[in-house]
């Protein structure tokens, strides 16, 4: 029974990654439609004390603006919006990462007079953006 468990655990698990992925790459391509470029996906921060992984990092070339988007896919609104799981020690670790993000993209020629953090929100219905939920302008 035991194994059992373990096998229904894993795959969840590997469904819920599904999800995930197809959401990830659903609004990735709404960013792409809308001019930006994309820079990374699920970059994780190294040697910094704490985890920090950022789900996509796009980059609007035109604007100097770099924009680090928090994807959260439900395969229903059942339990409430997916923003709701987003944690106010998530976006300050957000925070963190995009200045990591934008040191490494200006040593690289890539000026970012713009960051802000986006939260997309993915449900078999809709792909909602709530745009500015943190900001750090240079």
């Amino acid at each position: 029974m035991a194994s059992s468990s373990r096998s229904n655990h894993h795959r969840s698990a590997r469904n819920s990654n599904h999800i995930g992925n197809h959401g990830e790459d659903l609004v990735a391509c709404l960013y792409v439609d809308h001019g930006f470029e994309i820079v990374f996906r699920n970059w994780r921060a190294k040697d910094v004390g704490m985890r920090i992984e950022l789900d996509l990092v796009v980059y609007d070339r035109a604007n100097q603006e770099l924009v680090v988007v928090e994807v959260k896919t439900r395969s229903s609104d059942k339990y409430g919006s997916p923003a709701d799981a987003i944690s106010r020690d998530k976006l300050d670790r957000m925070a963190i990462g995009i200045g990591i993000v934008r040191q490494f993209l200006e040593a690289n020629g890539r000026p970012c007079r713009r960051c802000r953090l986006d939260v997309a929100c993915v449900t078999p219905n809709k792909i909602e953006i709530i745009p500015n939920v943190g900001r750090t302008d240079g």
